[in-house]
């Protein structure tokens, strides 16, 4: 069964769509309609239909407060097709064993397709996500209270399940003691908040600068997540068309030379959108800039190493090296 690696804060595969995403390409809408197929057979799974799955999140959310349960979120790529997705949908999500798993909760399914028009395309980085597959338990705010790590299992995602409703209920007495001008639990629920991503970077790096006595090795570990997270937001910005290219390229080069730690992954994922978008506008030297960036970086992930090597060989064929 696959195995998820790496911290749970650093991005994966998720911006290859973004070339598809250029409105006038010629290719734009035979692409397109191309992709809402894809995205319609995961939806036709047997997965998708032996458990109560939800793919709108607004739905999800409602059944989460309805019922009172928390949210299983599955986030899984349409417009490719992934060996260790599609072996956990048929061995782990499908069956009667899964199912009655299910019903304690608001299940979710955020399909990654690639079309236009689909909602929450960028969720998964939003959430902390990684490579796909990924797991998440959300409460009905829609905040991570726990992201699954390691097996792919139905053991494995109860062990999460399990670790959710321990956080949920720790931030429910914190925020009640907090709420009544208890300051150690006003402290302790911004550090959570922090640790599990659900603030906005601004506001993240706001509150470490007001706790005074936290430990160094404490504080440079969460300011690393913080940077991470400035990251993903750039992602995700420029993912949901809020900025264009050369604002996502600024603003990482700003946060480069503030000294934030961009993560190898998230560096393979910016420099392969970076060769297809100057490719596609006929710049051949920018592309190639960015192919030889993406090839010298030192990957450690093998799964993911050999899916950039096999990207960097696509690419330089397209600029005919």
């Amino acid at each position: 069964m696959s195995k998820r690696t790496g911290p749970i804060v650093l991005l994966s595969a998720g911006f290859f769509f973004l070339l598809t995403l250029v409105p006038g390409s010629s290719v734009f809408a035979s692409d397109q309609e191309e992709l809402a197929v894809k995205r319609d057979e995961v939806r036709d799974s047997d997965f998708f239909y032996e458990a109560a799955w939800e793919t709108d999140y607004r739905h999800a959310l409602a059944r989460s407060n309805h019922w009172k349960v928390l949210i299983f979120a599955y986030f899984t790529p349409s417009y490719e097709s992934l060996a260790h997705c599609k072996a956990i949908e048929k061995d782990v999500l499908t069956g009667a064993e899964f199912a009655e798993f299910g019903k304690s909760f608001s299940l979710y399914c955020n399909i990654f397709s690639k079309v236009s028009k689909d909602p929450n395309q960028g969720m998964i980085f939003e959430k902390g996500g990684a490579d796909w597959p990924y797991v998440a338990v959300l409460d009905g705010k829609g905040r991570v209270l726990a992201a699954h790590d390691g097996e792919y299992t139905l053991d494995r995602f109860k062990e999460t399940a399990e670790k959710a409703r321990k956080v949920a209920a720790e931030f429910d007495g914190l925020e009640k003691r907090a709420a009544k001008g208890d300051q150690q639990a006003s402290r302790a629920l911004l550090l959570a908040r922090i640790e599990l991503g659900h603030l906005p970077s601004t506001e993240a790096r706001a509150g470490l600068a007001r706790i005074a006595d936290l430990g160094e090795k404490e504080r440079d570990r969460l300011e690393v997540l913080v940077g991470n997270k400035e990251y993903s937001e750039v992602f995700g910005a420029y993912a949901k068309n809020w900025i264009d290219e050369s604002k996502a390229v600024t603003r990482y080069q700003d946060l480069q030379k503030s000294g934030a730690a961009l993560p190898t992954n998230q560096a393979a994922l910016f420099w392969r959108f970076m060769a297809e978008k100057s490719m596609a506008r006929g710049e051949k030297k920018v592309a190639e800039l960015a192919i030889d960036l993406l090839s010298s970086l030192d990957i450690r992930d093998a799964e993911f190493k050999e899916r950039m090597k096999r990207s960097v060989e696509q690419l330089r064929r397209g600029t005919g090296n």
